[in-house]
């Protein structure tokens, strides 16, 4: 009855929160798997400008054609076993339009995917023109697995926008950065990081600087703040500048990052 409602609902909250409890510990050791196959994107040679004299470990082929890296080929069959092994198992199954005790788990589990491949892809240095198309073609794998096994990528909103963004800011020219409406999209933090990667190797990242892996990188950021980002980021450029000042091309990059900043 209707009027039994309000008697049951802190109950039900106390049903709810004990199942959330009981499952979030699956979900957490998903996501750390998902993320360690992520990070091996750092171990993958990007460099590439054009076609290769045979296959490399990403998965680029003598002809240009590029194939799915093995790394996030493996995280989109785990993403699938984890839909078919451990959330068909819930009844109704968790989806934005039947409410349930692991649908927020779902949704949070599914933007980390996406903010997290962004956030490492940024980070990748050096990256030629192939290693540009073999991200892109990473991220549409990614995706293709998040949206039909974890939770609808339209309503994931802004990082389903950043994924999308990024994958246009790859192949943006360096002097249209700032005018682009992609910026309107991304973390400002994402885009200066990415835009290391058209400097000289001599200039070194922020993780780079302070001795720090892409990894323990990372759990530094899931910490801080973009305004704590962007000032490692300007730390980093004052450390190297007469690597950067001594190149005008690098000196008009930097430029651009530190407007970012």
């Amino acid at each position: 009855p209707q009027t039994a409602a309000p008697a049951l609902g802190a109950s039900l909250e106390v049903v709810q929160a004990t199942a959330i409890e009981i499952v979030a510990p699956i979900f957490k050791s998903a996501v750390e798997t998902l993320e360690n196959y992520l990070l091996q994107m750092h171990n993958t040679d990007f460099s590439l400008e054009g076609a290769s004299d045979g296959p490399t470990s990403s998965g680029t082929s003598a002809v240009g054609v590029v194939d799915t890296s093995r790394h996030v080929t493996a995280a989109a069959m785990l993403i699938s076993h984890f839909r078919s092994e451990f959330l068909s198992k819930f009844v109704p199954l968790p989806s934005p339009n039947v409410p349930s005790c692991v649908g927020a788990l779902v949704e949070r589990m599914a933007a980390r995917m996406l903010i997290f491949f962004v956030r490492h892809a940024s980070l990748v240095r050096p990256l030629g023109h192939m290693g540009k198309l073999q991200l892109a073609k990473d991220m549409a794998e990614l995706q293709l697995a998040v949206g039909s096994s974890l939770y609808p990528l339209e309503q994931l909103g802004q990082p389903y926008r950043i994924l999308k963004a990024f994958r246009s800011l790859l192949f943006t020219e360096t002097s249209s950065i700032l005018s682009s409406p992609l910026l309107r999209e991304l973390p400002p933090s994402v885009t200066a990081h990415h835009i290391f990667s058209r400097l000289p190797a001599e200039v070194q990242a922020p993780h780079e600087r302070s001795g720090l892996t892409a990894a323990q990188y990372s759990l530094w950021l899931d910490t801080h703040s973009t305004e704590e980002a962007l000032a490692g980021v300007k730390q980093a450029l004052d450390a190297s500048e007469p690597q950067w000042r001594a190149s005008p091309e690098a000196a008009g990059i930097v430029g651009i990052i530190l407007q970012l900043c």
